[in-house]
């Protein structure tokens, strides 16, 4: 119970908001999605529980995505969450600047543009 706590604490403590827009239009953002791409890929080389929050929220943000708008089951099928980290440590260390919720959004697309079954 106590690691739970510890793990509640941590992440409300990381989180933030901040609004995105896709073309949707705008949108809040809550969490670690706020986070730069430069604390993503310093938190995957530390190998920190920060990291494994990163990939829960990645994760969170692709689940919401097949849950809500992709029409058919999976948009990442062919793929796992490492493939996905991989994918996003590429995009962040392009665009060090940018924060999780756009490069969450530039992974969406570039699944979504692939060939599906």
């Amino acid at each position: 119970m106590r690691t739970v706590t510890i793990a509640l604490a941590f992440a409300f403590a990381v989180s933030g908001t901040a609004v995105a827009s896709d073309k949707h239009g705008a949108y809040m953002v809550m969490g670690v999605g706020t986070k730069s791409c430069g604390s993503w890929l310093q938190d995957r080389q530390e190998r920190s529980f920060a990291e494994l929050n990163d990939r829960a929220w990645i994760s969170g943000y692709v689940t919401a995505y097949n849950e809500y708008v992709w029409p058919k089951q999976d948009v990442v099928q062919g793929t796992d969450t490492d493939g996905l980290a991989a994918w996003i440590d590429n995009y962040c260390t392009a665009h060090p600047l940018s924060d999780l919720s756009h490069a969450a959004e530039a992974l969406i697309i570039e699944l979504k543009n692939r060939p599906h079954p």
